[in-house]
């Protein structure tokens, strides 16, 4: 029951703590431990690992009031949408959202795909290639202020 909080209509998640609702979320795409083992551990010790990423309470309770798409077109900061391929927690049709939103403020936006990555780049050769792009991309930006 607690994985399937995450495909309860909205009206029933308002009744659940934010926090689990969360968890539950997270703990589909992740599904690291049994779901019982993870909320005595959020509970015992305020945190969880969840493929890899701790996560605490205050995350989970928060993770519902992001809107992406929103903070994006509010920014005027540049952009780099980096995103993996067969990333199944944000589809990747989500990164062409976020560039056409970048984009559309009229500010330096880019977008790089890292091929066969998942949602934490759970590879070496993709954390490279994460932290190389990131890297050029930022020394460039910076290069623009100067």
């Amino acid at each position: 029951v607690f994985l399937r909080t995450r495909q309860l209509p909205p009206r029933f998640q308002r009744h659940l703590p934010d926090f689990l609702v969360g968890l539950a979320r997270l703990a589909r795409t992740f599904r690291t431990q049994p779901q019982e083992d993870q909320q005595e551990k959020l509970a015992r010790e305020g945190q969880v690992d969840l493929g890899g990423m701790v996560l605490g309470r205050g995350f989970l309770e928060d993770l519902g009031t992001h809107d992406p798409l929103k903070l994006i077109r509010e920014s005027r900061a540049p952009l780099l949408v980096l995103h993996g391929t067969e990333d199944t927690t944000v589809p990747p049709r989500h990164a062409a959202l976020y560039l056409k939103a970048g984009l559309a403020r009229n500010v330096r936006t880019q977008r790089v795909l890292i091929t066969g990555a998942d949602h934490t780049y759970a590879r070496a050769d993709w954390q490279t290639e994460v932290i190389e792009r990131s890297v050029a991309w930022f020394k460039d930006t910076l290069q623009h202020f100067s």
